[in-house]
């Protein structure tokens, strides 16, 4: 596995403080159910280690079980009313048999070309969920058996520990991990996933592009949600995530408002772990040290063992008192 940040050249091997964010992120996903943490790293300088802890992260969800058939079945059944689309053919779930999804086409009338031509009745046919690649309006593919996600061998690559990958995971979209981009601006932080490449196998691919977030079109695959922190809003529709990897201070104050303000909110069940760097403004950083703080109210330090970081990085975590 090499690794670079000069925009897909100069490649090195792993660099320790790389591997040690990859581990991290993945450790920190298997803490779900276990008490909400509150995690912050320092970091000596800007960097891209938000979305390095966000990768570990995704990566640990690789290897569960993906949606079984039924499953889908049942959450379909569950948002009936909804409309389902597959490229720009659109379609109602009725129901299932015998293992196949029972969907109902839709015959748009194109008014432009026709306005005269009689209406068609819906076709109704029966189809096998893995020939579609299925998605509700404005969000991604639910399952598909087309658009797999790529760069399966840097995934099995980056955490040789780690369990191993379901590639059905590859397959279907997933939110129990959202980025919290930079409170200047989104862009801010996808400018640094752009510029950090993974290469292994032959094949090479930007941090932003193995997060697989979303970048226009919601016809895709994606297993990272991210949160614009200037509007407080999440990129796509998803179930709450698990855990939320926060890149910057002004986001991390962000996010822990919004907890606060409210115990319904995005955040509520998700652990919260926040990349910051050092150089930023003195009144930021004692910005920082109120709010944790504040939260000690509630958190009290981790004392769990955890692995300790390279030079020039610092942990700290805390746990909800209950």
């Amino acid at each position: 596995m090499k690794f670079t940040e000069t925009d897909g050249t100069c490649f090195e091997c792993l660099p320790e403080w790389v591997n040690y964010l990859l581990i991290t992120g993945y450790d920190f996903a298997g803490y779900i159910n276990k008490g909400q943490k509150i995690s912050l790293i320092s970091m000596p300088c800007d960097s891209p280690g938000a979305g390095l802890v966000a990768f570990g992260a995704m990566r640990y969800y690789l290897s569960a079980q993906p949606l079984s058939g039924e499953e889908i079945h049942r959450h379909l059944e569950d948002v009936k009313a909804r409309m389902l689309f597959s490229g720009k053919d659109m379609y109602r779930y009725i129901g299932e048999d015998d293992g196949n999804a029972v969907i109902e086409e839709i015959i748009r009338l194109d008014k432009r070309r026709n306005p005269k031509r009689p209406k068609k009745e819906p076709i109704t046919r029966t189809a096998s969920l893995k020939g579609l690649d299925l998605r509700f309006e404005d969000e991604t593919i639910l399952v598909s058996s087309n658009k797999a996600l790529p760069n399966l061998q840097i995934y099995e690559q980056l955490v040789p520990q780690g369990n191993v990958i379901n590639e059905g995971t590859l397959q279907q979209s997933h939110s129990a991990v959202c980025m919290a981009g930079k409170r200047k601006g989104v862009s801010v932080t996808k400018a640094l996933l752009f510029d950090t490449y993974f290469e292994a196998g032959g094949k090479k691919a930007s941090l932003h592009e193995l997060l697989s977030l979303v970048d226009g079109t919601l016809d895709v695959v994606s297993r990272v949600t991210m949160y614009n922190a200037r509007t407080g809003k999440i990129d796509r529709p998803g179930l709450p995530p698990e855990i939320v990897v926060v890149d910057g201070i002004d986001a991390f104050l962000k996010i822990t408002e919004e907890m606060q303000r409210s115990s319904n909110n995005n955040f509520s069940g998700a652990n919260i772990v926040a990349v910051i760097d050092r150089t930023e403004k003195r009144e930021k950083l004692d910005s920082l040290q109120a709010k944790v703080s504040e939260l000690r109210q509630w958190y009290e330090p981790d004392l769990q063992e955890f692995s300790a970081p390279p030079k020039g990085i610092a942990l700290a975590t805390y746990f909800k008192r209950i």
